[in-house]
């Protein structure tokens, strides 16, 4: 496959964004909306309410303030608050000043929060008193429940500072094969490539009302605060319970007539296994883990529309989009991922690096405006999933492709199918199994609301999470049996099968597999 025509039937890169001009950071295009709609409102967090106006004077006079601390262009300034509105403001302040924001979530341990502090070298801590993990005497904390009272002596006005398309605006922590997790570092301009083509497909207007449900730790909080905010639309901030509790979620929804929401699929099989009515407005945004046909045909009545979306932290937030249309290609496993967002590539190799042929799987390699600067302070690790691009090296912001570790595979219709991690293959007893098959055949089962395998000592071990408690007994484990054996050869049927009440999770709402 030698071609230079090639290339253009393994990925979709959508058209180039409209120049940006001076919106390419952050701050300044939230600053621009507040200059066209100031009086609308622009969050809402339990009772209170802001106008663009008013949240963009706090976050002001927190960044003043931050600047006379110290804070300035390229610093790293942690944030370790709760979901109520001084995060959004904390957040909002600490681009504004130029410097990147490393988000803690309060419920971490306090070891893993001293580690990412450490490892980030973070000078300086916004939290509250409350909040405040076990530190080290080296490091400075702001406590605003503290210091509120002396922020608000200061300025108002929009700060004059340069920041470029380029500086960071945050580094995320993810999950490390080492045990410790690693920081991706993104800059502005990835960020607001992101959210412009976000903007466009699956689109987002001054009407719109997005309820937020994600912990900040997890980098697609950044699609639900910013994307709201360049447009002029509404965003409400959930509480940390409601974002737990279905019962809550969905009387958020209705409350205030919620008409764009991202969440991972176990918070949607939440809702629907709590009996949610739905909200025929409501444009529902599923992404972090695969979307199985399931999933999306009970959504479907209850919602407006469907978009399933995925992208690694590292290729910031989302690369990929595809909207569900209950007309799905019949060997799909899980609902598609789609095709790219706007100024991005995706490949689907194979171990030499080579274009496969549609249809055949490979691992999926993402090359574009939003790749991450790297790993902080990682270059041996950047430079390990960071690799020179070798086909259109001129279209790549950094020349450079992520190795996503992903297995994908281009369908007769140009979208690309996720097929599961590279790492979820096993080999037991001289087989080579992909787990995720094994879970999607579960999954397609009537009594199972969620299904995952895991592989230990040679042996494969099922999960699941019944529709109802009914569906626990030792008499459907054993119809569960009975489906896998006429669907699967028999190397592939798990040597035991558990019901569980619910699966354990991980901090970003994902299912918790090591804990299994």
């Amino acid at each position: 496959m030698g071609t230079e025509a090639e290339p253009q039937k393994l990925f979709s890169n959508q058209t180039s964004v409209v120049n940006l001009q001076d919106t390419t950071v952050v701050s300044r295009a939230i600053e621009r909306q507040v200059g066209l709609t100031p009086n609308s409102v622009a969050l809402i967090s339990g009772q209170q309410i802001f106008s663009y106006q008013e949240l963009n004077s706090q976050a002001n006079q927190l960044a003043h303030y931050l600047r006379s601390q110290g804070v300035g262009n390229h610093s790293l300034v942690g944030v370790c608050l709760g979901r109520t509105q001084e995060l959004i403001i904390s957040l909002l302040a600490i681009l504004k000043t130029g410097a990147a924001y490393v988000p803690l979530d309060p419920a971490y341990p306090d070891q893993r929060i001293a580690y990412i502090l450490s490892d980030a070298r973070v000078s300086i801590l916004l939290t509250k008193k409350n909040l405040a993990p076990k530190l080290t005497d080296k490091l400075a904390v702001i406590y605003l429940d503290r210091e509120q009272k002396m922020i608000n002596t200061y300025s108002t006005d929009n700060l004059a500072i340069a920041i470029q398309p380029e500086d960071l605006a945050y580094v995320i922590y993810t999950s490390g094969s080492t045990g410790n997790p690693k920081g991706v570092a993104i800059e502005h301009s990835s960020l607001t490539n992101f959210l412009y083509s976000m903007q466009q497909r699956p689109g987002i207007t001054d009407s719109d009302t997005l309820l937020a449900v994600t912990t900040i730790s997890f980098d697609i909080a950044a699609l639900e605060i910013y994307l709201p905010l360049i447009v002029g639309a509404k965003l409400v901030l959930a509480s940390r319970r409601a974002t737990i509790d279905a019962h809550q979620l969905s009387r958020q929804i209705s409350k205030h007539q919620v008409t764009i929401m991202q969440a991972t699929p176990i918070t949607w099989k939440m809702l629907l296994a709590n009996n949610w009515q739905g909200a025929k407005n409501l444009k529902v945004l599923c992404g972090g883990e695969a979307m199985f046909p399931s999933l999306a045909e009970e959504l479907a009545p209850l919602s407006q529309e469907i978009w399933n979306l995925y992208g690694p932290t590292e290729t910031t937030i989302w690369s990929a989009v595809y909207q569900y249309n209950c007309d799905l290609p019949t060997d799909c496993r899980t609902v598609p991922i789609g095709k790219a967002i706007a100024n991005t590539q995706l490949y689907i190799l194979d171990d030499q690096l080579q274009l496969v042929p549609p249809g055949t799987p490979g691992e999926l390699y993402i090359g574009g405006a939003g790749l991450a600067r790297g790993y902080l302070n990682r270059p041996d690790l950047t430079g390990e999933r960071f690799i020179p691009n070798p086909f259109s090296p001129q279209q790549s912001k950094t020349n450079l492709l992520y190795k996503t570790g992903d297995l994908a595979k281009c369908l007769p219709d140009g979208n690309l199918e996720c097929l599961g991690r590279l790492d979820n293959q096993v080999k037991i007893r001289g087989f080579r199994i992909e787990l995720g098959e094994i879970e999607a055949v579960l999954n397609q089962h009537w009594a199972v609301q969620t299904a995952v395998v895991i592989a230990q000592s040679q042996n494969l071990l099922a999960y699941y999470v019944p529709q109802s408690a009914s569906e626990m007994t030792a008499q459907a484990i054993a119809d569960l049996r009975l489906w896998l054996q006429a669907k699967l050869p028999s190397y592939m049927i798990p040597g035991t099968i558990t019901p569980l009440a619910s699966f354990p999770l991980t901090p970003n709402g994902k299912i918790d597999r090591k804990a299994l």
